[in-house]
């Protein structure tokens, strides 16, 4: 190779000095190929962007999460249902995971399309699952009718801090 073309070949290199920022710009790639369109995006709300649910399951014990990033906080608190077979109410536990997390953005996306607080969830799991963009196989479906279970028992608070005086809270569940 010449030293100008590796020269070259460095400053490119040097654009993407972390994953993230080639991550971004393949992101960008992608979408300007596949002519990407605002109504084909996803949304999140700001909140969940900057906090997340837990990545793995923190246990049956663990009955409020609590996660905040700089002004914004997300507080996750699982309510008992009643088991249908035994009678006796009992928790679902909180809702973890990329599937969870998934499930919030196609909630969030279906009601900033729709404008309405009423979402339409298909009329199978099955199909719920093909539209969030997942495979309909075994392991996807339990995990599915889990995450949306631990959702659907638990009330979700999202907060912002806008001053040391201030704060905004949207309060949600599913029903």
């Amino acid at each position: 190779m010449s030293k100008a073309k590796k020269q070259d070949s460095e400053k490119v290199v040097s654009l993407f000095d972390t994953p993230m920022k080639q991550k971004r710009y393949e992101t960008g790639i992608d979408i300007w190929r596949k002519g990407g369109k605002a109504q084909d995006a996803a949304f999140q709300h700001s909140v969940l962007c900057q906090t997340s649910f837990p990545y793995r399951n923190p246990g049956n014990d663990l009955k409020i999460w609590e996660h905040s990033q700089g002004r914004a906080s997300l507080n996750i608190q699982c309510l008992q249902e009643k088991n249908p077979k035994t009678g006796e109410f009992m928790y679902l536990g909180l809702p973890y995971g990329t599937k969870a997390r998934l499930i919030m953005a196609y909630l969030n996306t279906q009601a900033i399309k729709s404008q309405s607080p009423i979402i339409d969830v298909e009329s199978s799991i099955t199909a719920f699952i093909q539209q969030i963009g997942l495979a309909k196989k075994g392991k996807n479906v339990n995990d599915v009718k889990e995450q949306l279970a631990r959702i659907a028992s638990s009330i979700i608070t999202l907060t912002y801090q806008a001053d040391e005086e201030h704060s905004l809270n949207a309060r949600f569940a599913l029903v």
